[in-house]
C-alpha cells in the first residue's frame, strides 16, 4: 500500500508553522500555506 500511496506527487497543506512548507518547497513539493491561529485566546 505504501508504494502506491506515494507513486503520485504529494498536494501538501500546511496549516500553521509556514518553516514546515518552507522545507517541502525547498524539495519541490506542491504546498498551499494556511495561516491558521485557534479561535480567540488560544
Amino acid at each position: 500500500m505504501s508504494q502506491s500511496l506515494f507513486s503520485q506527487p504529494l498536494n501538501v497543506i500546511n496549516v500553521g508553522i509556514a518553516m514546515f512548507s518552507d522545507d517541502l518547497k525547498k524539495q519541490h513539493v506542491e504546498v498551499t500555506q494556511l495561516d491558521w491561529t485557534p479561535p480567540g485566546q488560544g
